[in-house]
């Protein structure tokens, strides 16, 4: 291959730290419905707050996969820091961690951040519903 009159750039001008490889978080859900159920709040179309003791700063790109314990893959795709919850020590129970914007989703897991939303306005709907006057 002949090279000449190429020039080789050596920096980086992407405005974003990347993470190499795949960034795995493993949950502590046993089943897809213990996940839906309890973690829904923290979902929605655009993105995702992970959990995480070691979140990334603000503006990194990362490739993520969500697992369950049993290693079952949730949610596996690609997104952005848009904010991050740093560790509390004042508030040790509360959850920390990191906002992402999904850029790039598999299809089973847009297949299930649609589910997840759909949850989520069901139970909107049923907790909006005014109780019956009593007779």
């Amino acid at each position: 291959m002949n090279l000449k009159g190429v020039v080789l750039s050596t920096s980086d001008k992407r405005g974003s730290r990347r993470i190499k490889g795949v960034r795995r978080f493993r949950l502590k859900y046993k089943d897809v419905d213990a996940f839906v159920e309890k973690y829904a709040a923290n979902v929605s179309k655009g993105g995702i707050f992970i959990i995480s003791r070691q979140p990334q700063p603000k503006g990194t790109v990362l490739r993520f996969e969500m697992l369950l314990t049993d290693s079952t893959r949730l949610i596996t795709g690609e997104g952005r820091v848009v904010w991050v919850k740093e560790f509390d020590p004042d508030s040790p129970t509360k959850p920390h961690g990191m906002g992402v914007k999904f850029t790039k989703l598999d299809a089973a897991s847009k297949t299930l951040i649609d589910r997840i939303v759909a949850f989520k306005e069901e139970k909107a709907k049923a907790s909006a519903k005014p109780e019956p006057e009593p007779e």
